[in-house]
């Protein structure tokens, strides 16, 4: 989604007054002006913070209602449109990321860097083969004119490698097992899924085992294979694509035998693909297997070559993760599928996914489609520098980290992120030792698995993106030419490659990959890893230059919340030595069951806007890791700032003078939480969420917290509900 970035560091005046907390028994610490941050950051951090509180805050009463009190200023200030889903703090952080991303690739390669030891030549190089990519990808006047050229000669590839007519055989013979697998290999390292999925992540049970077989996305929505209307339209748009590609600037084509095999062509591949799609939707259980097992299941296609040709050198395979059940359907559905019909399938998925490299004219049959299936419609909705943006990150990704965390990050934020996990994680695990409802071998068991985590905080270390000379070694084989078509087909290339390279080390594996840009974090079980990229370590949640109050109420309590689920009841297995131990006994588990019910409760009785002129009630048991999870990462957050205040005074703000530092640690937690949801757009998605609505973990969390209880003196001490 692109919208318009923030500008953090805008000066503004602060004008003369101040909010104050009179009204409830709270202690209001005196202002003093030599006390108070007067920056440019902190001004405008102030002013932001100020915007989002009530403005008739003094008349509502923090412990009854903290998601008004903090947050209706922001709500007032966004009033929602009837086609946005909602407003809220990490996608506006994330399109300002967006918005720092497009400058820097259409702006010129800055010499100077916070980072040391940097080599400005090979870097200058990355960001040129990088910026030539995205001006590639923006020139539309240049893809208009290539046309439909650029797919037919990836296609004419295609047809050399697999003809619909075999040599040997004829029309309808069955494929080799060599030209079979040959041909998977070739759409593979071009990023076009066909007949098997294959996935590079880390396993929960088995730490030797990432690789993961699956079935292919067909690319329409599984529901629809049954609904003839829609069924009817993909066909229309398979008949439509195909006399694109084949006929667009042809006087030579027969056009209604052209048609008419179009016609034939489209009926023969969304059958096949209807079979793939019941093929993969029965139930099947995950197991391990050997290549000779794979081999033996589907006997048309080498497995053993498939992955022995895409797999990095030094990399043994051992066993996979797959539905070995998918791969016998799949065989009993090639033995019956004509060679013409494979061919078929092949070359229209080929066509799926490379015609949105064309101008935007040849795909519009596919943008229509999606419109109507509600699909990914983002080559049709995104603006044109948003779609290379996205390119760009695609093919270039480590480069363009590379010269993000030069403009958004520094040695310092790193360093500072590094001391609040520390610092909250071991607050978690003093925490252990107090909690009555965990057995003492599960807390045993729980602290070796925290001293064992992983973090991945601001940027991936493997490869190391701050070594110039790394992250060009890594796309030296990418090719940039003034074809933004080309490029695609050669990036596409290079990310695969790279991919298959996270198998012999790498800090982010598919499962816990995520863009140094984004705004989000989490905990990957598969891996014990916490990632906390860069791009959510941004205004209004964490900054170097603003009090600590505000990084730990906000940022920090993201962190507590994610190391909180690396022990929690989803999480209570563990990995050691690849062998996989069950790390809560029947006590705590009996008794942690017996403890949550009070959240359960609790949040059950929060509602919702439900769209339609009523309201929902939360649903307590849907929520409850998550809602536990905002729970201990709140407190053990506001346990480590408070022992690190006790040496680090944090300054006030300017204007919030008359607010303790504690309060500004909560005010900064909801200030992360403001949002706007448009219920009649997002009501049934946040009913099924597996998180509470962002106004209820303002309040359930808050209400769970002595720490917040006392700082605004509220008169029951006591949390609602607790665990951690």
């Amino acid at each position: 989604m692109v919208l318009v970035g923030y500008a953090w560091l805008t000066i503004f005046a602060v004008g003369g007054f101040a909010l104050s907390t009179t009204g409830h028994d709270a202690v209001v610490r005196s202002a003093d002006s030599n006390d108070t941050c007067t920056s440019a950051e902190c001004i405008a951090h102030a002013k932001d913070l100020k915007a989002a509180i009530s403005p008739k805050y003094s008349s509502i009463d923090p412990c009854e209602d903290f998601s008004a009190y903090a947050c209706d200023g922001f709500r007032q200030a966004h009033p929602i449109q009837p086609d946005t889903f909602d407003i809220n703090t990490f996608d506006t952080m994330e399109t300002s990321n967006d918005a720092l991303l497009r400058t820097i690739v259409e702006g010129d390669f800055v010499e100077e860097t916070v980072f040391p030891n940097s080599n400005r030549a090979i870097a200058r190089e990355n960001f040129n083969k990088l910026k030539a990519s995205y001006a590639a990808c923006m020139d539309e006047a240049a893809i208009k004119q290539a046309g439909v050229t650029p797919l037919r000669v990836l296609l004419a590839e295609f047809e050399s490698l697999y003809p619909a007519k075999s040599s040997t055989s004829g029309s309808n013979s069955s494929s080799s097992n060599d030209e079979l697998t040959d041909v998977l290999i070739w759409l593979s390292e071009r990023r076009t899924p066909t007949l098997i999925n294959i996935g590079i992540m880390a396993d929960v049970k088995d730490a030797e085992s990432s690789i993961w077989i699956d079935s292919v996305d067909t690319g329409v929505f599984s529901g629809n294979y049954d609904d003839t209307t829609i069924m009817a339209s993909y066909k229309d748009t398979l008949v439509e694509m195909y006399r694109i590609v084949w006929d667009e600037g042809r006087n030579d084509v027969a056009s209604g035998n052209a048609s008419s095999l179009y016609v034939k062509q489209a009926e023969a591949v969304s059958k096949l693909e209807s079979d793939l799609l019941h093929a993969s939707t029965q139930d099947d259980k995950d197991g391990l297997n050997t290549l000779a097992e794979l081999d033996q299941a589907i006997p048309q296609i080498s497995m053993t070559k498939l992955f022995n040709t895409q797999a990095p050198t030094g990399y043994k395979i051992g066993k996979f993760n797959g539905k070995i059940s998918y791969l016998k359907r799949l065989s009993s559905i090639l033995k019956s599928t004509p060679r013409e019909v494979l061919h078929a399938y092949f070359q229209s998925s080929i066509i799926k996914v490379w015609a949105l490299r064309l101008d935007k004219s040849y795909y519009r049959p596919l943008t229509l489609f999606r419109n109507i299936t509600g699909d990914d419609v983002a080559y049709s909705s995104t603006e044109r520098w948003g779609v290379c943006l996205g390119e760009t990150f695609d093919n270039f990704e480590y480069a363009l980290v590379s010269f993000f965390l030069e403009r958004a990050f520094s040695p310092e934020a790193k360093k500072q992120g590094d001391e609040m996990v520390d610092g909250i994680l071991r607050e978690l695990n003093s925490r252990l030792d107090a909690l009555e409802w965990m057995s003492a071998a599960t807390k045993v068991g729980a602290k070796q698995k925290l001293a064992t985590i992983a973090s991945s905080l601001g940027y991936p270390t493997s490869p190391n993106v701050l070594d110039a000379a790394v992250v060009q070694a890594l796309y030296k084989d990418t090719i940039v030419t003034s074809s933004y078509f080309n490029n695609s087909v050669s990036g596409a290339r290079q990310l695969q490659i790279n991919i298959w390279k996270t198998l012999i080390g790498g800090d982010y594996l598919d499962n816990s990959r995520m863009r140094t840009s984004a705004a989000a974090a989490f905990y990957s079980r598969p891996d014990h890893r916490i990632v906390v990229p860069a791009g959510i370590m941004q205004p209004p949640l964490f900054s170097t230059h603003l009090p600590e109050y505000v990084s730990y109420g906000a940022l920090g309590s993201v962190i507590g919340h994610e190391l909180t689920h690396s022990v929690d009841m989803v999480s209570q297995k563990s990995v050691v030595d690849g062998k996989t131990t069950k790390l809560w006994d029947f006590f705590t588990d009996l008794h942690y069951k017996k403890t949550s019910q009070c959240f359960i409760d609790q949040f059950s009785n929060y509602t919702f806007d439900n769209g339609a002129g009523g309201v929902w009630n939360v649903d307590g048991e849907n929520t409850l890791q998550e809602n536990v999870a905002d729970s201990g990462g709140i407190q053990t957050s506001y346990a480590a700032w408070k022992k690190r205040e006790k040496t680090r005074p944090n300054q006030k703000l300017p204007g919030l003078e008359n607010f303790t530092a504690d309060q500004m640690f909560y005010l900064s937690y909801a200030r992360m939480w403001c949002a706007v949801p448009n219920p009649k757009l997002a009501a049934e998605t946040i009913k099924a969420d597996v998180h509470s609505p962002d106004a209820v973990r303002i309040l359930g969390t808050t209400s769970n917290s002595r720490g917040f209880r006392e700082a605004f003196g509220c008169k029951k001490k006591e949390p609602t509900c607790q665990l951690w």
